[in-house]
């Protein structure tokens, strides 16, 4: 609701695609075999608890709005008022919202809700063309980063909406897959397919590498920009699951030169982020290349100057670019250029616009020596905004350097951070690049007092950062860790977190081989 009252109000603020941002989080989550359902039975305080997650509300939000796209908006609406009519003055339960929408849409509501509320994980739709273009194979099956032996029979009804390119002609399909695999026979041959058209489904596409070529081609012109983004992300996740290599990933993330985007460029900014952690030796510079390559023509595009027609959204898909530019692209421009701006920005703030200032804040940050640390923290200590204040402390955990870091960790146990924030910080610094391995240790030896000092649902929240901790040696020693120290006020969100670490690990050893040897062949 809170989404839709504000797209209503100004749909320049881009908010549903903000919402795709969002649900990536709870698709992350539902990856894993340590998952929920949405609606689980509830007999204590510490399960109650346990239900203030990313699947209650993300996933919760997404499946109603899924829901509400297959059956289109008046409909949904119309379903909700008969609803609140028909129940006004009395208790519900959830079958009842169902129930209603189903009679006003002749839909069926109350099965396609069950299975996506009963049941944990989401499906992976996969989709084939047949060599005339006549018919749409789809399958689905469950979606999980870590597969086994064990076969997951779990079908979902599945509100698919096709989006279909045949010549000049766009068309859209609804499709109500409840079966494991069907076919949707089409009016005129496909030249291009997209499963999951609006991008409000909450389940993963999966193309063939010559559908994902032939979409691809034409995304510019035929595609949202929340479809475009849904690419990115279901073919990242594929990536992840050990289905697509990260080669052709970054072959086909290099047909995105000219998007405009910014929530399409913030998970492709990710996904470059994670290809970075899989670089050795020579192929390092051949990467970086690439990245420069991809995100030039961007910044290009916008400037280094803001200018009087830029949109909110410009000046933060500008902050990115640079980000992207400097850290990942290793740019040389970049890096010289957000020197010179953060060292206006320390004459006069107001000369240097925001969104750029935060950019080349960390940027400085993540190249910066002991006299930029002891600059940097005393920005933190006497900052002039509350924004300022953050941006410096969160800046103070990417100094490369192993006595910087120390002095940040010291800092988050001696008063000087304060105890709301200090968690938060010590799983950024878990996530150093260079000194991640340092901040573990001194969440190893400070653990006891870790527990005494921070409030309790933030500890599971700080350990979100192990899962940056992604070589072998590494993940063992997390894990020998927390088989003698439990985490009781969230127990399934650390199995989650270890899991994904387990995910990383995998794919750092599936793909680094692979993936360096093609960037330097």
């Amino acid at each position: 609701m809170a989404t839709m009252a504000s797209d209503n109000f100004n749909r320049d603020w881009g908010r549903w695609n903000q919402f795709s941002l969002e649900r990536s989080m709870a698709f992350d989550v539902d990856s894993l075999k340590n998952t929920r359902p949405i609606e689980i039975e509830v007999n204590s305080p510490v399960d109650a608890e346990g239900m203030f997650d990313l699947l209650t509300y993300e996933k919760g939000g997404s499946v109603l709005r899924m829901l509400e796209q297959f059956l289109g908006e008046e409909e949904f609406r119309d379903g909700i008022s008969y609803y609140l009519n028909k129940h006004k003055y009395a208790n519900t339960e959830t079958n009842d919202l169902w129930d209603a929408i189903e009679h006003v849409t002749n839909q069926p509501a109350r099965r396609i809700m069950d299975s996506w509320i009963f049941q944990r994980g989401y499906p992976l739709v996969s989709a084939s063309v047949s060599e005339d273009g006549s018919t749409i194979h789809l399958e689905q099956d469950r979606f999980l980063y870590s597969r086994d032996e064990t076969t997951d029979a779990t079908i979902w009804s599945v509100p698919v909406v096709l989006k279909v390119g045949s010549g000049s002609e766009v068309s859209e399909i609804r499709y109500l897959l409840e079966e494991k695999s069907s076919e949707v026979k089409l009016d005129s041959p496909a030249d291009w397919v997209v499963v999951n058209a609006g991008g409000s489904g909450f389940f993963r596409s999966r193309y063939t590498k010559d559908m994902l070529k032939s979409v691809s081609s034409s995304m510019f012109s035929n595609l949202s920009s929340i479809e475009r983004y849904g690419l990115v992300d279901d073919t990242w996740s594929s990536v992840m699951a050990g289905r697509t290599s990260a080669e052709d990933f970054l072959e086909f993330a290099r047909s995105f030169q000219l998007e405009t985007d910014l929530d399409v460029w913030t998970v492709l900014s990710g996904c470059l982020s994670g290809l970075e952690k899989l670089l050795e030796g020579k192929a390092e510079n051949q990467y970086r290349a690439v990245v420069r390559d991809l995100a030039q023509p961007g910044l290009d595009r916008l400037g280094w100057e803001p200018g009087d027609t830029d949109s909110p959204r410009d000046l933060e898909l500008r902050g990115l670019f640079i980000r992207l530019l400097a850290n990942v692209g290793n740019d040389d421009l970049a890096l010289e250029n957000a020197s010179d701006l953060h060292d206006s920005y320390l004459r006069d703030a107001g000369s240097v616009e925001p969104n750029m200032a935060a950019a080349v804040t960390g940027v400085v940050a993540s190249k910066g020596d002991t006299d930029k640390y002891d600059l940097f923290l005393e920005k933190y200590q006497n900052p002039s905004t509350p924004q300022e204040e953050r941006r410096y402390q969160s800046a103070l955990s990417t100094f490369p350097g192993e006595a910087e870091m120390k002095r940040t960790l010291k800092m988050t146990l001696d008063g000087t951070v304060r105890t709301q924030d200090a968690p938060y910080l010590l799983a950024v610094c878990m996530r150093n690049k260079y000194q991640g391995d340092l901040a573990w240790d001194f969440v190893k030896e400070n653990w006891d007092k870790i527990n005494e000092v921070f409030p309790s649902n933030s500890i599971v929240r700080m350990l979100s950062g192990v899962t940056s901790l992604s070589q072998p040696e590494q993940a063992a020693d997390v894990l020998a860790f927390f088989e003698n120290h439990d985490v009781p006020q969230g127990q399934l969100t650390l199995q989650q977190t270890l899991e994904k670490l387990g995910v990383n690990v995998a794919f750092r050893e599936r793909e680094s081989a692979s993936f360096c040897e093609s960037l330097t062949k």
